[in-house]
């Protein structure tokens, strides 16, 4: 799905980050895919080891040197038919670091109709700056303590943030190249 999306956007060239021991199996099963479809597009693969703990940053770490455009990413599960135009022009017009798609949470009805959360799941926390809809605070509640911690200083830029639990990190970000350096400096 992630690559169809790629593929509707007129993306030519893709960095997949995949485990050590699916990377065969991805390479040939999107080789065929993109074959079958007539598509061209350069996909290099960004190997890290099956038992490896990197994450998102991680990646990106090692995939900026590569590169000297913004970055688009996403994630291998997520399915959408959000406008990738749209959404970069908001990261434009906003002259943004890092733009981030949410959407509300959504839960299948459960056999008697009623909609239910899958608690493993973890909820997200999204603070968003209510006049711009800026995100100030994101995090899934299986990586906090007890508590939410807020930074003073953040608190005295924008005293009005509002906390959202019913807003879902889809994992599709556009990271410009100023946040790419700042990873790549502050590890």
């Amino acid at each position: 799905f992630p690559v169809q999306f790629l593929i509707r956007h007129n993306f030519k060239e893709t960095y997949m980050v995949v485990r050590e021991g699916a990377r065969d199996e991805i390479e040939k099963y999107l080789s065929a895919q993109l074959e079958k479809e007539g598509v061209k597009m350069a996909v290099e693969y960004i190997v890290i080891a099956d038992e490896s703990e990197k994450g998102t940053a991680d990646s990106l770490r090692i995939i900026a040197p590569k590169t000297k455009s913004n970055l688009l990413v996403i994630s291998g599960d997520l399915i959408t038919k959000v406008s990738l135009s749209e959404l970069a022009n908001v990261h434009r017009a906003s002259n943004a670091s890092v733009t981030a798609l949410v959407a509300p949470w959504y839960s299948p009805p459960n056999a008697d109709g009623k909609k239910k959360r899958n608690k493993k799941d973890g909820r997200d926390f999204v603070g968003l700056d209510p006049t711009d809809n800026r995100i100030l605070f994101l995090s899934n509640e299986k990586d906090l303590d007890d508590e939410i911690v807020f930074r003073k200083g953040q608190l005295s830029v924008f005293p009005h943030m509002r906390l959202y639990t019913t807003l879902r990190d889809c994992h599709l970000y556009i990271i410009s190249q100023t946040a790419v350096q700042t990873l790549l400096n502050k590890p």
